[in-house]
């Protein structure tokens, strides 16, 4: 048959342990397919998981088509390029791909001396981050600076950030976590590795890129890009007497139904770009000034260290002169969104299973909205 060529040799190209590390998780009426060595994912549905099966017994080609055409009641010939354009949709998306080599750790210098550090810890877990350059070390502290410690920390995680302007390299505990980040990588991936410890990195399975509220002990995630208004929303909230619970990135617990409430301060963009020459040159004066943006202390923050259900998720769009819309949102809809705007779990080796039930089992909506009152009345309504 002329599909056969064309379909089997795409298979046999596959190493069975790129199929091994393809971990498949339930989400509403679909499949996840997600690679724990590259982090790639895939919907798909259960063809796709028979597909999936028959490579991982290593079967034939010809044989998972024909699995698939008897289990779908569709013709052999249609099933077999079925199998086809699947396999060929799972290797452009990265589903068997080989992880990226990190640099070996020898290429990174020693940096125990001439180091600017701060500790910083909420009850029993904390981190210390060191890093040579000032500018960087001023950044987090602007945000997480309600956290910090007096004294040096002992049996905590090591987060050393140093590089060249451009190319950052980011280590936890002496690991190279990642590589040739620009500023904007540097410090999101910095607070990332910060909020984990002081939420306990044995207890969260995720970052969320969201700010969140409570109300009557029940959180809201507002999930969205960088500018989509989350940030402003969430402290309008506050200011209306909900409790701030977090901004910009919450730790999902490993239930993937609880968040740990760490209030931060909120970075608030302002009109303008930042400057970068300021910044290169490693001025700490004025951190804000520098970066464009102001830091919000929240108005009525929740407890440090509290673990809060969450209760409902939204995508917040703030459009002037728009029309207000709500639409309610699938499971499939809600992971897709939180996965684009950049949760992630801690390693790409942990499982997605946390996040998939938080976007199979909470309520979602997309709002969009023309003024901040609209969008408080539209929040008031998930939580009773």
């Amino acid at each position: 048959m002329t599909l056969a060529r064309p379909i089997s040799a795409p298979a046999r190209r596959i190493p069975s342990e790129a199929i091994a590390n393809v971990e498949v998780l339930p989400l509403g009426s679909s499949l996840l397919l997600r690679s724990r060595g590259t982090g790639a994912s895939v919907l798909s549905n259960g063809d796709g998981a028979a597909i999936l099966d028959g490579l991982r017994l290593n079967a034939p080609v010809e044989d998972i088509g024909q699995v698939v055409s008897v289990r779908s009641g569709m013709a052999q010939e249609a099933s077999l390029k079925l199998v086809s354009e699947t396999l060929r949709r799972w290797h452009d998306a990265g589903l068997f791909a080989s992880p990226s080599e990190n640099p070996v750790a020898a290429q990174v210098p020693d940096m125990r001396e001439a180091l600017h550090q701060g500790a910083y810890c909420l009850g029993e877990h904390g981190c210390v981050v060191r890093t040579p350059h000032a500018f960087l070390l001023a950044q987090i502290d602007a945000v997480v600076g309600a956290y910090g410690a007096e004294k040096g920390l002992a049996g905590v995680d090591v987060i050393e950030l140093d590089g060249a302007w451009g190319d950052f390299r980011l280590r936890r505990n002496g690991a190279i976590v990642a590589t040739g980040l620009d500023h904007d990588q540097i410090r999101h991936g910095t607070l990332r590795q910060v909020l984990a410890a002081l939420a306990g990195r044995d207890r969260v399975a995720a970052l969320l890129h969201s700010a969140c509220v409570a109300r009557h002990g029940q959180g809201v995630l507002l999930a969205g890009a960088t500018g989509a208004g989350k940030t402003t929303l969430a402290l309008a909230l506050a200011a209306a007497g909900w409790q701030h619970v977090g901004d910009d990135l919450i730790p999902l617990m490993r239930d993937g139904q609880t968040v740990t409430a760490i209030p931060t301060a909120a970075s608030v963009k302002r009109p303008g770009s930042w400057d970068p020459a300021q910044a290169r040159a490693g001025g700490t004066d004025d951190i804000a000034s520098i970066l464009g943006v102001e830091f919000q202390p929240p108005a009525n923050p929740a407890r440090a260290g509290r673990i809060l259900p969450v209760s409902a998720i939204v995508f917040p769009q703030y459009i002037s002169g728009c029309t207000p819309t709500t639409e309610a949102l699938s499971p499939e809809q809600t992971l897709v969104g939180l996965l684009k705007v950049g949760a992630a779990p801690l390693a790409l080796s942990d499982s997605l299973a946390p996040l998939v039930r938080l976007a199979d089992e909470v309520p979602a909506c997309r709002i969009t909205y023309p003024d901040t009152d609209t969008a408080l009345h539209a929040c008031s309504g998930m939580v009773i």
